[in-house]
């Protein structure tokens, strides 16, 4: 639980913070406030799952500027969290 309540903290005092695979899927996850108080832009899955390749996506969406193509081999199936804003959906191979 410390580590997720020192990241938390990291992100309230204006950090960045990219979250892996192993954020998300459950066993592995990440616990404390980062949890617990919202700032996952997904619940917990599970995973790992098989290979993907960009599917449907927002062009217009800055974090996919310029992504033509995309792939994954170790994944998650995990559901987007409430207030989160998805912006790109792999399709499975």
């Amino acid at each position: 639980m410390a580590t997720g309540n020192v990241l938390a903290d990291y992100v309230d005092a204006g950090g960045g913070l990219v979250m892996t695979i192993a954020s998300f899927v459950d066993g592995f996850h990440i616990q404390g406030r980062l949890l617990t108080e919202g700032y996952f832009p997904f619940e917990l899955g599970f995973g790992p799952s098989g290979a993907s390749s960009l599917g449907p996506f927002d062009p217009n969406h800055p974090i996919m500027e310029g992504v033509v193509q995309a792939t994954g081999d170790l994944l998650g199936n995990v559901p987007v969290a409430p207030g989160a804003e998805l912006v790109e959906v792999f399709d499975g191979e």
